[in-house]
């Protein structure tokens, strides 16, 4: 397998891109969905359906570590380009400062709408008011949290607590030491076996150590960060997943088939799918894990055959996804604290939502944050040189449909 090229010489690996991109897409069907599944969500409708519950169930056990093992890969990419001080200024400035700026100004109006919908009455402006005066209560229920944005918080601490090992890398033993972990990884058996060697010991631990809402999952994910970090950017690795990526395939599809007769049975998609560290069984636990990872490694392969090349498309969606996620579950909450109040069916609802949630953070994204090298900044997207930062006005067409 070669890896194609970016301009000027430089190695990019454009499916990591495309990856990023379609697991943060996924994220704005699945939050919208999530208003109308058997499950909590921040907003509900009165009726919901258990067959999307089902099919939501699916992305559950490996959209977020595969966004975190595609973080992690970019973490080192970027970081051999680098040096420590121009890491931590480009860290803070893609994680840290969109996150105090989401905090303090996207997410209020989230948690508001939230409270409306438990029943409050206080104004809206009221509300802001006690976080302009310092005035913060720091919960789901108050005026301050990080809400959907949890991933940033733990990234920005991964990628401090990771500098070490980056720096290690960098250093002839490193290379040697880490080089040889690639080369065993790369074995058809331990690639295929990788997810269940990581995630075990966590399953593990917490069967005898409970951890709280925030550690488990700031726990659960650091593997698979450290696991993208160190061998999802070496040829050998994609190789062995191109490779591995037809057996990968086939145990992901009959795993899943598993996963749902037992839910199914229990009419619990939630117990096999979502609440993972709940499960007592470890022989259970393994398999779920091994579902997860095969999915995982059938994606990437897939990734690396049919989208290992830049274009157009690719370079729009990479600067608007990060906005998206950012803004995607304020715009979703207040879309759908009022559409469910509306008169019609699930699927009916659902598209309303998706559709609506979708239009107005791509107007904000037009209309505002493109429009300013400062506004970008406060949303995570690199600023543009003023000689690169003219763009075609049927960009977004170009997007959705190939004109070719």
């Amino acid at each position: 397998m070669i890896l194609k090229q970016a301009p000027l010489g430089k190695p990019r690996l454009y499916y990591l891109d495309w990856l990023r991109v379609i697991a943060f897409s996924i994220l704005l069907f699945e939050h919208s969905a999530e208003i109308f599944t058997d499950w909590n969500f921040w907003v509900k409708n009165e009726q919901t359906s258990s067959f999307l519950s089902y099919v939501i169930a699916f992305f559950l056990p490996w959209r977020m570590p595969l966004l975190f093992l595609i973080s992690g890969a970019a973490v080192t990419l970027s970081f051999k380009r680098k040096s420590i001080i121009e890491y931590f200024k480009e860290r803070s400035m893609r994680l840290l400062l969109p996150l105090a700026f989401a905090i303090l100004v996207i997410i209020p109006p989230q948690l508001y709408f939230i409270r409306l919908y438990r029943g409050g009455e206080e104004s809206f402006w009221h509300f802001y008011q006690n976080i302009l005066s310092l005035n913060w209560t720091v919960s789901t229920k108050g005026n301050i949290h990080f809400m959907h944005l949890w991933y940033l918080a733990y990234l920005f601490v991964y990628c401090l607590f990771f500098v070490p090992v980056l720096q290690f890398a960098r250093t002839e033993k490193g290379k040697q030491y880490i080089q040889a972990l690639c080369d065993f990884v790369s074995k058809p058996a331990i690639i295929l076996l990788l997810g269940p060697i990581i995630t075990i010991p966590f399953y593990i631990l917490i069967q005898y150590r409970p951890f709280d809402i925030y550690t488990a999952p700031f726990l659960y994910y650091l593997p698979f960060f450290v696991c993208g970090a160190l061998l999802f950017t070496d040829s050998g690795i994609s190789l062995a997943i191109n490779k591995s990526m037809p057996v990968a395939i086939t145990g992901a599809i009959l795993s899943t088939i598993v996963l749902y007769m037992l839910s199914a049975s229990s009419n619990d998609p939630q117990n096999y799918f979502l609440s993972l560290s709940e499960i007592k069984s470890l022989p259970m636990l393994a398999f779920k894990s091994l579902n997860q990872w095969f999915w995982i490694i059938a994606i990437f392969g897939l990734a690396i055959r049919l989208v290992n090349d830049g274009s157009e498309r690719l370079s729009y969606a990479t600067q608007a996804i990060y906005p998206f996620y950012i803004l995607h579950q304020t715009v979703i909450v207040i879309a759908g604290y009022y559409i469910v109040q509306m008169q019609g069916s699930v699927s009916y609802k659902l598209c309303l939502v998706t559709l609506v949630s979708f239009g107005i953070i791509y107007l904000i994204y037009e209309l505002i944050i493109k429009k300013a090298n400062w506004i970008k900044v406060l949303f995570g997207v690199k600023p543009q040189p003023i000689h690169e930062k003219k763009v075609t006005e049927n960009r977004f067409k170009d997007l959705v449909f190939d004109k070719h």
